[in-house]
């Protein structure tokens, strides 16, 4: 695609974990505003696309995309990030709740908000809260005490 760039994640989290990055320059949530709507769709639908190619190579892995509220890195991208998280980088309660709370938000989440209001207005101290939050399992919500007994946990939760 001419307007984004899709890369694998240096540090993935997940069996499957893409950027999406546009080529042009945002550095951040706080400075996208109702003129970038239409990157946020082509993003969405981008991503839709990739998604579909990588459920067919392989079926049943479930996906979302979507923005982290306070971002690591300065240029605006998109994860694309399968639910398996199945992956020797995800080792800290942080690296979880940063993609398992409402520290992650969903792409049409965030292209809702910013139709609604013309901008994103993040509260920094409240999302950056949540990664400090308790682990629990993304799919049964069991509390866990630690990121070993969560990757054991995850990697037979079926609900």
């Amino acid at each position: 695609q001419e307007k984004v760039v899709v890369v694998h994640d240096a540090y993935p989290k997940a069996r499957t974990h893409l950027l999406m990055i546009p080529f042009q320059r945002i550095d951040d949530l706080k400075y996208l505003n109702s003129s970038h709507v239409p990157i946020l769709h082509h993003m969405k639908i981008t991503g839709s696309t990739v998604l579909d190619k990588l459920s067919r190579s392989e079926p049943g892995l479930k996906f979302r995309m979507g923005f982290h509220a306070v971002p690591s890195m300065k240029q605006l991208h998109m994860h694309l990030i399968s639910q398996d998280f199945i992956s020797d980088r995800l080792k800290t309660k942080q690296h979880w709740n940063s993609f398992t709370t409402e520290f992650f938000i969903d792409v049409d989440k965030m292209i809702e908000n910013l139709e609604r209001e013309g901008k994103i207005s993040i509260n920094r101290s409240a999302y950056e809260a949540l990664l400090k939050t308790p682990l629990k399992c993304h799919i049964c919500h069991q509390p866990l005490k630690n990121m070993p007994t969560l990757k054991e946990h995850i990697s037979h939760c079926k609900i």
